[in-house]
């Protein structure tokens, strides 16, 4: 019986062991399937940081190309400029040598214009002295009909003021002096209306898609825009773009007021300085010389550049 006994607890023993040893082993390969798995995602994050430091090197080297394409692209529209500043001055030393040949021939017909000259003066006294005798019957016709007026009742008091329609009539030659700054003649002079605006005007400038900085335009009465830098306030860059291409100005003009009487007001006005390739509003080409009135939310376009500029106040986005 002792012998049964004591195999009977042996076999119970191994038993134990054997299963002590299972739970082991599967604890073991737990831990190796965890380490695995654990190793595993470490690759994969070290995969995707990997990955993103490739884009970012290849953004970053898009951006140096860009760079290095706009600085080639300023490089080669400075020889432009530069050539073409050479022909001009080689134009302007023909000329004055032309202007002294014809010198001579001007002296001679300066004595022929001054015979002239006091012929029309003769003329035009003859002229003032029956447009004085017009005046004064003009002038007391005009009294006897405001002496029948005043007897009438004030029918003109009732009649309604038209609101001011946009002016798009020529304005006639822009200032005939010719004004210097920073060594470059400007082909524009602001007009005795020029005033500051109180509303604060932007250009929001769209590329494409992209949208850049908005640029304020209410801080001074006018400004300038065109690829030469030395005189413009706003540099437009495009090589399609005048030295001197466009004007945005803000005049005083006649106006009425929510109750239809009339007031002064400051409107914004564009004007295209005569410019090689024009300028455009809501994609009607401007004619040159002549002010055109700007409205909230008109998309302007200098030359052939792709980008927009969108007229907006501050308030309204």
């Amino acid at each position: 019986m002792s012998s049964d006994t004591e195999n009977r607890h042996s076999r119970r023993r191994s038993y134990s062991k054997e299963k002590d040893n299972s739970r082991r082993s599967r604890s073991r390969s737990k831990d190796r399937n965890r380490d695995r798995d654990r190793d595993r995602n470490r690759e994969r994050d070290r995969n995707r940081d990997r990955e993103r430091e490739r884009d970012r090197e290849r953004d970053r080297e898009r951006d140096r190309e860009r760079d290095r394409e706009r600085d080639r692209e300023r490089d080669r529209e400075r020889d432009r400029d530069r050539h073409r500043d050479d022909k001009e001055s080689k134009s302007e030393s023909d000329s004055h040598d032309k202007k002294r040949n014809r010198s001579v021939s001007r002296e001679r017909v300066n004595d022929n214009d001054k015979e002239r000259r006091k012929d029309n003066e003769r003329i035009e006294n003859k002229d003032n002295l029956k447009d004085n005798k017009f005046e004064d019957n003009y002038k007391a016709k005009k009294a006897r009909i405001e002496n029948n007026g005043d007897s009438k009742s004030n029918e003109g008091e009732k009649k309604k003021i038209e609101k001011e329609k946009p002016n798009y009539k020529l304005t006639g030659k822009l200032a005939a002096e010719q004004n210097t700054y920073n060594g470059v003649v400007l082909k524009y002079s602001e007009p005795p209306e020029a005033r500051k605006t109180t509303v604060k005007w932007r250009f929001h400038i769209f590329k494409g898609d992209t949208q850049l900085d908005p640029l304020p335009v209410y801080r001074q009465s006018g400004y300038l825009l065109g690829r030469d830098r030395l005189v413009a306030d706003i540099p437009i860059d495009h090589p399609s773009c005048s030295k001197q291409h466009a004007v945005l100005q803000y005049r005083q003009v006649q106006g009425t007021d929510e109750n239809g009487e009339p007031k002064m007001v400051v409107k914004p006005y564009l004007i295209d300085l005569n410019s090689s390739n024009g300028t455009f509003i809501n994609g009607e080409k401007l004619e040159p010389s002549r002010y055109y009135e700007l409205k909230q939310g008109d998309v302007i376009k200098f030359g052939f550049s792709t980008r927009d500029y969108i007229f907006l106040d501050e308030d309204s986005v």
